[in-house]
């Protein structure tokens, strides 16, 4: 399976018009940019972000890598953003730890797979939410929450 990717970061339009004061779940660090492991899904494109220390499972955990070693680091599925809008991906080259890279292009089938499970599911749960319990702890704080329109669950 090839599977197309690219690591970047999101446009200052991107959190222009997701402000951290309505999207709070949405990583955003003053002066800072994510970095994301673009992947195109369907019709639109998922960024997963690369975090320095991830606690949770709901990701791909890094093993290889230096910064492994000292904290938890991964992607984190909880917090894809879905694009649409070409102008939120910035066209300059994100840069990310050499060894992270590494095993980001090893993994890709695994790492694509667990993304797109993350977000099935995610769909399948919310459209069956008739009677509005609450979400899944998985999913409580989940960036999905902002994109229903995106992944049609409206």
């Amino acid at each position: 399976m090839n599977i197309e990717y690219k690591i970047v970061t999101l446009t200052e339009k991107f959190y222009l018009d997701y402000p951290s004061d309505n999207y709070p779940e949405i990583l955003e660090k003053s002066k800072r940019a994510y970095n994301c492991l673009m992947l195109e899904l369907n019709d639109y494109y998922i960024c997963i972000p690369y975090r320095s220390e991830m606690r949770h499972k709901q990701g791909y955990k890094f093993t290889k890598s230096k910064r492994s070693i000292k904290s938890q680091s991964g992607l984190d599925y909880t917090k894809i953003v879905i694009v649409k809008n070409i102008e939120y991906l910035s066209k300059l080259n994100a840069v990310i730890d050499a060894d992270e890279f590494k095993e980001t292009v090893e993994n890709i089938g695994k790492i694509a797979r667990g993304a797109n499970r993350f977000i099935t599911d995610y769909i399948k749960i919310v459209r069956n939410n008739v009677d509005d319990k609450g979400l899944p702890k998985r999913f409580r704080f989940s960036t999905l929450q902002y994109f229903h329109k995106e992944l049609s669950i409206l």
